[in-house]
């Protein structure tokens, strides 16, 4: 439902050529088009309509925006009267020249009409206070200003000229679009709701609308005849109702300015004037800011193409280049660079040639408003001194044989009034007999416009037409050119019968009368042109102005109304020399944009070589090893992962060489981390030069190296790079000015034969590396499935050992040592054993070197020590002995990174205050000089705490460390023990080990004595102690403590 807001007529004509043309129709609606008048003779509120529903599109202007002001939620949505057509109009008799005029006049309007607000505004724009203005409460219709109720009304043009001609009375008018006061008159709008509801509804009738209202422009008859034939009106009618509609049709152009602008053009800063205009006049109850009413307008231009969509299309074209540019910056950067650059230089184009389009389209609508007023002062002027010839024509029509005096004493009252006005003058018969004022004029008594060849045409076409008629400009015989009005004058003879009596002539000073029209002000900014003299508009001569103009792209024409003819009016902007300010804005903007763009891609040309940089290095960082370049961890991992499967598909063969570094350690530990680091990068480009350049090689950490060599097709092969590898690696190591000497242990895994998987595969290749450790290093094994199986007895064995030493399920047993002088028990060692819950007893040999490989050691160690410590001090107490223990530790606990040290230094210093306490140690420990471990030994030997070294002579022996560190005891390995009899070399190592301790002071403890032969000799020897099978197994503590029953007590301790 579209709800008007006035009777059917031609002012609402493109809504109906929407509905009749099937524009509506062609997009799925189905509309009502409401007149405001009731057939019971009620006016409904286009606005009361939409807000309650009754319908979705109402024709407002002003109203719009005071109900915005009360609340409403009213979007305005199309303005199709760019210009109002209200005006302030009075009788000819009535003085209304300027708007200072109104201030002396009675002037009536409709309460509710927001006309009177642009009255007083043009009150205003022309210094005049608008609260002077005089306001009577009469209709504002012609009727009054006849009936003296009123001097003036506030009405539209059309209907208010329509009534005065079938009144027989003239009118002229003021407009305050004339005077600066642009406010849009007719309006589509609609609810906020229905927007946001019902958006696409919204467009669609909008853009039919529009369609509607083009066509009705360009057919202006046919519609306006159609409305008159078929539409009813209820309240205001009119004589001929299809004269008014045409009427209105013709005038339609002044308030639509169409061409020149399309329907629905739509301009935020003539609003916010409107509004601004209302708030000054106190109609806006709440201010809002403009876009509440315009943000959900569904309308652009109104154009077949909208600029506004026009610009999202670009913009929209060049987002997404950018975004094309962002993505293939990744991957061209440099290019992509120079293409940002162009598609900002691109979009400033776009936005300087919107920004010209925009000003192009504001100085047209500025020319149209411009030239609209000039054009309605000068048909103003000129049809004021045509209304009054025309009451000097029903003067002389009244007095056919009126003599001069009477002539001159009408006219001077007329002409005082007029200024433009240069004379008047009545021709009986076609021959001027009467001229006001004379003086000036003699030369025109006696023209005879029949044979007057310049004006002998237009006064034949006066009365062929009988309508008053404008000519000119004319030269005038008395001199000057002007334009002449013309009136036929007509008598009745006696007998009834109407002739013709003659004309009556005013000439108006072409110049008075421009200038009156304020056209001088117009020339300052516009270029004017006139064409169609004697009233015949577009097809006339150019009488004023230079021609060219109407020649002219951006030319805007309009007619004037003169008469029963008419006249083109046309003008364009005169450019300026200068660029207007904003574009020196816009390219500033740019510019500056365009330099802050060049300087943010240079910063991100050298972020992004940075972070190139960055990401190589945390690219080399992620898969290589910092140390060696070789591939780390998890690139070794991905490249065994990629090759197994691609092998999956091509069926090829790869083998892995896990290769561990011997005695790495020590080198670490004896000559620092950095000589360890040069020994590894010198291992790491050694095993590289073993395999093909096509191979992977690898480190994983530490002194662990992998290689991976791919597509190999023989064992023996396989075999032959990696005897390479072990041999390379006995070469010694120029480290500094020292050589190192450092061998290897290498397992190799093939795949698929022996795995076929990469985790698999390490396993096995780990496997058959620990394979070569355990049986003597410094060489290679492949791997076989009893490695595998004993791995996976350690791993159970593991597991089991935990388990028993979280539940107490270890023993420690004692095993006596004797003096071989006194054959009394000195001491016992305290050693580990591990019955299983089945009952079946685990070998110290294979428990121990799992706990050694797997960090049980430390908590195997502590047990022992404290059980031992226990059961020993109850065996003392219970016979009176005073038996000394000897423990093993391992060298792992002078290096662990936890509690652990401290924890068993600190039960060592405690039971060395009440139990003669022997630590065994390795010779190990003692090669590799740590600095810790030389703390811990001092300050055990400071608690008092004797220093064994055991299994001495199977390492590294040195006499150096003997003095260094603070050992007192030295026990011989069983290894040797055995030898005795058999083995003379075996016996001579026994005699220089005894001989050299007792030199250096310290005691000798032979382990693995098992027969009586061997005891007489470590005794002849002068060896301290013994023990082995000989004098007792190890045993637990309650059968030693037995044991300790059955033999005499010892007071000889080995110190």
């Amino acid at each position: 439902m579209l709800q008007l807001k006035w009777e059917h007529e031609y002012q609402f004509a493109g809504y109906y050529a929407a509905k009749w043309q099937g524009f509506y129709e062609r997009e799925g609606l189905d509309v009502e088009i409401r007149s405001a008048a009731t057939p019971e003779g009620k006016l409904l509120d286009p606005i009361g309509e939409v807000l309650a529903g009754r319908a979705q599109f109402g024709v407002g202007s002003l109203d719009i925006l005071v109900g915005r002001g009360k609340g409403e939620d009213l979007i305005a949505l199309a303005p199709i009267f760019q210009r109002s057509p209200l005006a302030v109009h009075a009788l000819s008799g009535t003085v209304l020249k300027k708007p200072a005029d109104l201030l002396k006049l009675r002037v009536a309007t409709f309460e509710s009409e927001y006309g009177i607000v642009e009255v007083r505004a043009m009150l205003r724009a022309s210094k005049l206070e608008p609260a002077a203005l005089n306001i009577v409460h009469e209709p504002p219709t012609v009727d009054s200003l006849v009936s003296g109720k009123a001097d003036a009304i506030v009405t539209y043009g059309v209907s208010a000229q329509a009534r005065a001609r079938e009144l027989g009375v003239s009118l002229h008018s003021l407009e305050p679009a004339d005077f600066g006061v642009q406010t849009y008159g007719d309006t589509l709008f609609t609810s906020g709701d229905l927007v946001h509801q019902r958006p696409d509804l919204v467009e669609r009738f909008v853009r039919a609308s529009l369609e509607g209202w083009r066509y009705a422009l360009d057919n202006k008859q046919e519609v306006a005849d159609r409305i008159s034939a078929t539409l009813p009106r209820y309240i205001y009618t009119f004589g001929d109702l299809q004269t008014y509609n045409r009427e209105f049709a013709a005038r339609m152009d002044r308030y639509t300015y169409f061409p020149g602008v399309n329907p629905g053009t739509s301009d935020r800063n003539r609003w916010s004037r409107s509004y601004r205009l209302l708030l000054d006049a106190g109609l806006i109850e709440h201010p809002y800011a403009i876009e509440d009413l315009l943000s959900a307008s569904a309308t652009g231009s109104g154009a077949a193409r909208s600029p506004t969509m026009l610009d999202l299309v670009l913009l929209g074209a060049i987002v997404l280049l950018m975004f094309a540019v962002m993505v293939w910056w990744r991957f061209r950067f440099r290019h992509a660079s120079f293409v940002l650059i162009a598609l900002l230089a691109m979009a400033e184009l776009l936005v300087e040639w919107r920004y010209r389009e925009e000003q192009a389209q504001n100085v047209r609508l500025d020319v149209i408003e411009q030239l609209s007023a000039v054009r309605a002062r000068i048909e103003g002027v000129i049809n004021n001194n045509l209304s009054l010839t025309n009451g000097l024509a029903a003067f002389v029509a009244a007095n056919p044989e009126l003599d001069d005096a009477e002539f001159e004493a009408y006219a001077k009252a007329i002409i005082a009034r007029e200024p433009t006005l240069i004379n008047l003058a009545a021709a009986p018969d076609l021959v001027v007999r009467h001229v006001y004022p004379r003086k000036g004029n003699e030369a025109v008594i006696g023209l005879d416009y029949r044979k007057n060849k310049a004006q002998r045409e237009a006064a034949e076409r006066v009365l062929q037409t009988g309508e008053m008629i404008v000519a000119g400009p004319v030269n005038l015989v008395q001199g000057g050119e002007a334009f002449i009005g013309r009136v036929p004058v007509y008598v009745d003879d006696a007998n009834g019968v109407r002739h013709i009596w003659g004309l009556v002539s005013a000439p108006i000073s072409v110049d008075g009368a421009l200038q009156s029209a304020g056209i001088a002000t117009a020339l300052q900014n516009l270029r004017i042109a006139i064409r169609g003299r004697d009233g015949t508009g577009e097809q006339g001569d150019v009488f004023y102005g230079d021609p060219a103009t109407f020649d002219l792209p951006d030319v805007v024409s309009m007619p004037i109304l003169v008469g029963g003819g008419s006249w083109q009016i046309g003008a364009t902007a005169i450019a300026g020399a200068a660029t207007p300010f904003g574009l020196w804005v816009i390219r500033l903007a740019f510019a500056a944009l365009l330099v802050l763009t060049i300087a943010a891609l240079r910063s991100r040309m050298l972020q992004h070589r940075k972070e190139r940089e960055y990401a190589s290095v945390i690219n080399r960082q992620a898969n290589e090893d910092a140390l060696t370049g070789l591939p780390n961890r998890a690139s070794f991992r991905e490249k065994l992962s990629s090759a197994i499967a691609r092998s999956a598909r091509s069926g090829a063969s790869h083998a892995l060489l896990f290769i561990d570094l011997d005695d790495f350690k020590s080198v670490n530990d004896n000559l620092g981390h950095d000589a360890g680091d040069q020994l590894l990068i010198e291992a790491a480009q050694r095993i590289r030069d073993c395999v093909r350049g096509s191979d992977t090689v690898a480190r994983l950490g530490g002194d662990e190296f992998t290689a991976i060599l791919y597509d190999v097709t023989a064992q023996d092969a396989i075999g032959q790079v990696a005897e390479k590898i072990v041999l390379s690696m006995r070469r010694a190591f120029r480290v500094g000015e020292r050589e190192v000497f450092c061998a290897a242990s290498v397992g190799l895994a093939v795949y698929p034969s022996d795995a076929d998987d990469p985790d698999t595969l390490i396993i096995k290749a780990d496997q058959a590396m620990y394979s070569v450790k355990q049986s003597g290093r410094n060489g290679w094994h492949f791997y076989t499935q009893e490695m595998h199986e004993r791995s996976e007895r350690r791993h159970r064995l593991f597991n089991e050992l935990s388990v028993a030493l979280d539940n107490d399920q270890l023993q420690a047993y004692l095993q006596p040592i004797i003096c071989l002088r006194s054959g009394e028990i000195t001491a016992c060692e305290a050693l580990a054993r591990w019955q299983r819950n089945d009952g079946v007893w685990v070998s110290p040999a294979e428990f121990v070197e799992v706990a050694e490989q797997r960090g049980l050691i430390n908590r195997l160690d502590y047990f022992v020590l404290q059980t031992s410590i226990n059961a020993l001090n109850c065996i003392n107490s219970k016979h009176g002995t005073s038996i000394g223990l000897s423990a093993n530790v391992s060298p792992g606990i002078f290096f662990s990174k936890n509690q652990d040290l401290q924890r068993w230094m600190g039960l060592v210093r405690e039971t060395a205050r009440e139990l003669r306490l022997s630590i065994e140690i390795t010779e190990r420990l003692l090669v590799g000089e740590s600095d810790e471990a030389h703390r811990a030994l001092k300050e055990l030997s400071a608690a008092q705490v004797s220093i064994s070294i055991d299994d001495f002579g199977t390492g590294y022996s040195s006499l150096g460390y003997l003095m260094r560190f603070p050992v007192d005891t030295i026990k011989i390995d069983r290894s040797f023990t055995r030898g005795i009899g058999l083995d003379k070399a075996h016996e001579t190592l026994i005699d220089t080990i005894i001989g050299m301790a007792r030199r250096l002071g310290k005691k000798v403890v032979a382990e693995g004595v098992e027969t009586e032969a061997q005891c007489d000799y470590l005794r002849e020897l002068g060896c301290d102690f013994a023990q082995g099978y000989l004098f007792g197994k190890p045993m637990s503590a309650a059968d030693f403590g037995e044991f300790v029953r059955a033999s005499a007590p010892t007071h000889d301790t080995p110190r």
